[in-house]
């Protein structure tokens, strides 16, 4: 399965595991959701194709004259190595506490 989140709590992880990322997209005509789902994506493609978390993130919204540019900046992390140190049971427990952005989630609606 592949996804991509991001939260907005701290975590008890620790930084020399994650790439510091940014991502940005210029939203013309397109929706707001889609926008920063492609500013994720751009700072997820920064870290490499297997980090597929995005961790402490901001979205920041840049007023141009035509156009809106929506920035995400945040830590990449590949869940397999969060699954690796942590367990599948302490990962998935720390999804469930945790306010998560799926990228895939905010496309869809």
């Amino acid at each position: 399965m592949k996804y991509s989140v991001m939260s907005n709590k701290e975590l008890n992880i620790q930084n020399t595991d994650g790439i510091k990322v940014s991502g940005y997209s210029n939203a013309w005509f397109k929706s707001q959701r889609r926008a920063v789902k492609e500013a994720t994506d751009n700072a997820l493609k920064q870290a490499g194709a297997e980090y597929d978390l995005l961790i402490n993130g901001t979205i920041e919204m840049e007023y141009k004259v035509l156009y809106i540019r929506y920035r995400v900046n945040g830590t990449a992390y590949k869940s397999s190595d969060l699954i690796n140190k942590y367990g599948k049971v302490g990962f998935e427990k720390w999804k469930k506490e945790k306010t998560i952005f799926d990228r895939n989630e905010i496309a869809s609606e």
